[in-house]
């Protein structure tokens, strides 16, 4: 590159190097040679992280109280490293710690939301079928129980079908 295009390519820290003589300068990384001290995060934005260097990531994020600020860093690190999480996880020693991270940066918080969500729905719809078997019992038409329930003409009488075999 040097030779060629005539670019300056110079190791700023040990890993980090700076192109320039181009239109942009441009950095190029090399996460191996990072110091661990100097570049902890950078560092250990990988894909091949063990639980236990999970672990010290996630200690990292507890101490720094900013845990809003990381969300988009782990959230990077967990898709990156979705073994090593659970892995972590399954350390008994420090499971409460993964677990506040996790409450912390919201991925309970979301679980629950849809969970809640889906059994919501699922309710609503059972309430509606319920509704629906009773009025079949009832003797009411289809029509008026598709006008009560909001449900497909279909379900009905695949209802009133089982109600009728019961």
């Amino acid at each position: 590159m040097q030779d060629v295009l005539h670019y300056k390519v110079e190791e700023t820290q040990s890993g980090v190097y700076t192109v320039s003589g181009g239109i942009v300068p441009i950095q190029i990384v090399n996460s191996k040679k990072l110091s661990d001290k100097d570049n902890f995060w950078l560092k250990n934005l990988n894909d091949s992280l063990g639980s236990m260097k999970v672990m010290d990531i996630l200690t990292a994020i507890r101490r720094r109280k900013e845990v809003p600020l990381v969300k988009p860093y782990i959230r990077v690190v967990l898709h990156a490293n979705p073994g090593s999480f659970k892995e972590a996880q399954k350390m008994g020693r420090r499971k409460e710690t993964l677990e506040d991270v996790l409450e912390e940066l919201g991925y309970y918080a979301r679980a629950e939301k849809r969970a809640a969500a889906k059994g919501k729905a699922e309710g609503k719809a059972e309430g509606k079928a319920e509704t629906a078997r009773n009025a079949l019992a009832k003797g009411l038409s289809l029509k008026l129980i598709h006008e009560i329930t909001g449900l497909d003409m279909k379900t009905i009488k695949s209802l009133k079908t089982q109600c009728e075999t019961v």
